[in-house]
């Protein structure tokens, strides 16, 4: 998408910012700036799964979303707060740390060179504060098995109270999330049933990070270690995954489920990886057409766009040439 129509990051735009966010923003920073350390990876969380997408101060063309704000609130609390005698990320700067920069710098370099505007610069340094801000905060407070019990925790607290909204937003076409923003949120309506979409930019963002956590909310259960707290995210989960009327969501909510059926045979994977591709050759040869095409029959939700799906598939194939190193505007 062009820089100066993309809402996450530079270009036009003007401040959007409710009564209701801007309060609960202030809360968040304040229990940021004095909660005890070992909650704020909780309270960070909530602020940032919770609190609507899109609020923003615009400040000289700059995007300052509410994200973003606490985020750079938890990094310097996160920094000023470090104990002297422990290194500031767990387990010290690592490998995976040295992908995940490269990797996202090398992002925001494709749009800015594929691009060339101003804008598209402003744009990738938001990004690069969403990506590198919250990695490395995470890195910094996530320490602990301790700490990733309480994420896990938070986590299912976070999308219980998705579930029940998402699925009042389903059935009333009302987004409460709405009356936060201080304007209404219209959720998108596809073949007759509402998309869902919470707090989020799309319903299908809603729904795949609802779909994503329920393996984990499932661990929590079966370790004893909160399981009413497990049991209420598990049917959070579910309610949010299908009150967001896609496909994509719940084909990521069987795959959560595959991937567990899988879990008693994770030695032998190697084996079913080599199967799988040796299956998708042999479709592909016995197939009309190429095997992503298969996609245009896969509809969970009713009315799904699969086509579209496997059409985009069959341009980034064809096209490969055109967009492999940096991308490409077409």
């Amino acid at each position: 998408m062009p820089p100066e129509n993309n809402a996450y990051g530079g270009g036009v735009g003007e401040t959007v910012l409710g009564t209701g966010v801007l309060i609960l923003m202030l809360i968040i920073i304040g229990l940021i700036l004095l909660a005890p350390r070992k909650y704020l990876v909780s309270v960070l969380l909530t602020g940032l799964f919770l609190l609507p997408v899109g609020e923003t101060l615009v400040i000289g063309g700059f995007h300052v979303f509410v994200t973003r704000i606490l985020v750079l609130t938890g990094l310097i609390r996160a920094v000023v707060s470090r104990p002297p005698e422990k290194h500031l990320l767990a387990g010290k700067f690592n490998l995976i740390d040295k992908i995940f920069i490269v990797g996202t710098i090398y992002r925001a370099m494709a749009f800015v060179l594929t691009f060339r505007e101003m804008g598209a610069v402003v744009r990738e340094f938001g990004f690069l504060w969403d990506a590198l801000g919250g990695y490395f905060l995470m890195r910094m407070l996530i320490r602990k098995d301790v700490d990733i019990l309480r994420v896990f925790k938070t986590l299912a607290v976070i999308v219980s109270f998705l579930g029940i909204t998402m699925l009042y937003e389903h059935q009333t076409r009302v987004n409460v999330f709405g009356f936060i923003a201080g304007h209404p949120i219209i959720p998108e309506v596809r073949s007759g049933g509402v998309r869902a979409q919470g707090p989020f930019h799309h319903a299908i963002l809603a729904g795949v990070f609802s779909a994503t956590i329920w393996p984990l909310l499932l661990w929590l259960f079966t370790s004893g270690k909160a399981k009413i707290l497990a049991v209420a995210g598990l049917i959070g989960s579910t309610l949010a995954v299908f009150s967001a009327g896609s496909s994509t969501t719940v084909s990521a909510y069987l795959a959560g489920f595959l991937a567990i059926c899988f879990w008693p045979i994770r030695k032998n994977m190697r084996i079913i990886r080599s199967g799988l591709v040796l299956a998708i050759i042999a479709l592909n040869f016995a197939m009309s057409a190429p095997v992503w095409w298969a996609l245009e029959h896969v509809d969970f939700a009713g009315g799904s766009a699969g086509e579209h799906r496997a059409e985009l598939i069959d341009n980034l194939v064809r096209h490969f040439g055109d967009w492999w190193l940096i991308g490409t505007k077409d």
